[in-house]
């Protein structure tokens, strides 16, 4: 008898009271089902060559941390933990290719501005905005207070400047230089426009995992 498939719908709807009353064997039979959706999905953003999907990352992450057990051999709450994983990957926006292209042009345009006709200024490749968030991330975490004193939008906006004009190192770890000029771009801009650097919490996170 042929296995029942699961949705998506239904995946992003399982709740803890669901999978506590499970036995070991239906969550066993849960786990295997949801795989096949989560390679599904994970296939067809790979194939999107221009699409960078940082909730596909985490789902990747996850099971390289974790591996890809055999169900049979995992315990109860190694199984509860990948379905919740997977839970939160497709319940991500860029967990679609459509969600993660909007997710895409809404950063673009947060970034680099926006033409009169509405399309952004300039355009990232998922390389450059992988890029991009490793930067953002080693920065804020290097330089704890730098979103509160100039706000997410300006750090992002100047390291776009620097990707833009390709001044950063292609890919691999990033260099103390990098840094130093992010920084003098974030002063230049604090001396052009004197403003409100009011931190804006959900500008932080747009588009990466739980959106």
């Amino acid at each position: 008898m042929a296995r029942k498939t699961i949705t998506y719908e239904e995946i992003r709807k399982l709740s803890p009271t669901e999978l506590g009353k499970m036995s070991k064997s239906q969550l066993s039979d849960l786990v295997r089902r949801v795989r096949v959706k989560n390679q599904t999905r994970l296939e067809q953003l790979e194939r999107a060559s221009s699409v960078y999907s940082p909730a596909a990352e985490k789902m990747r992450g996850y099971y390289e941390s974790n591996g890809e057990k055999s169900p049979s051999k995992m315990s109860r709450n190694q199984m509860l933990g990948e379905l919740f994983a997977s839970q939160a990957f497709h319940s991500a926006q860029t967990s679609t290719v459509a969600g993660a292209r909007k997710v895409a042009r809404e950063q673009d345009i947060r970034i680099f501005g926006k033409k009169p006709s509405g399309a952004p200024k300039a355009r990232m490749t998922r390389t450059q905005r992988a890029k991009f968030w490793a930067i953002y991330d080693e920065f804020t975490r290097t330089y704890k207070n730098m979103e509160y004193l100039y706000g997410s939008n300006r750090i992002q906006q100047a390291l776009g400047e620097m990707i833009k004009g390709n001044k950063t190192k292609t890919m691999g770890s990033l260099n103390v230089e990098d840094f130093e000029m992010l920084l003098n771009k974030l002063a230049e801009s604090q001396e052009e426009e004197q403003g409100d650097y009011e931190f804006n919490d959900a500008n932080v996170y747009s588009g990466r995992w739980t959106d």
